[in-house]
């Protein structure tokens, strides 16, 4: 029996300095394991509140147009506190402003 895949799981993330160097990627396991199942992910790294709008707003639209009615499943990997989250650069992000981004895609 095949199940129909309804989800495309879109990944932003903003690694620290640590990780890059490293080379850690929570985004690149998630989506090689996603891909075992046929499952479509996207990952985007944003390291500034500019690339981060960016991903959510550019990135994830043109990625639902090549995947057609695929329900988005939004998936950030970054570092926060109860305050906000914070980018690669040090951006903050606030959650109040992290709901305002996040809204027009649910």
């Amino acid at each position: 029996m095949t199940l129909k895949n309804h989800f495309l799981i879109f990944v932003v993330e903003s690694p620290s300095a640590a990780d890059v160097y490293h080379r850690r990627s929570e985004g690149e396991v998630i989506a090689h394991t996603l891909k075992l199942q046929n499952i479509p992910c996207t990952v985007r790294t944003a390291i500034s509140n500019e690339a981060f709008q960016a991903a959510l707003h550019v990135g994830l639209p043109e990625e639902l147009k090549k995947y057609g009615d695929l329900i988005p499943i939004v998936h950030i990997s970054a570092h926060g506190d109860s305050e906000c989250i914070q980018l690669s650069n040090g951006d903050k992000l606030s959650w109040a402003d992290l709901r305002l981004l996040l809204h027009p895609i649910n």
